[in-house]
């Protein structure tokens, strides 16, 4: 059987954050956790998925200005 849906989940239940960091090959399945276990996600500008809605991500920052992501990581950090 395929355990990858699994695994992913176990890993998003322990994650305090989801960086939606992708260009390609989105992980469906992860977007299913993360909303499930109401994590927070944050993506760059062009790297958000196009099956979701902005609502779904606690935060989009410019791909151009990587330091206001840098700083909402360490936001969570604290």
């Amino acid at each position: 059987p395929n355990s990858l849906p699994m695994l992913l989940e176990q890993i998003v239940i322990a994650s305090d954050l989801y960086l939606d960091l992708n260009h390609d090959r989105k992980l469906e399945d992860a977007y299913e956790f993360v909303l499930k276990y109401k994590k927070p996600m944050i993506a760059f500008d062009n790297t958000c998925s196009e099956n979701l809605s902005e609502i779904s991500y606690e935060g989009i920052y410019p791909s151009s200005i990587p330091k206001k992501m840098v700083a909402a990581i360490r936001s969570y950090m604290r």
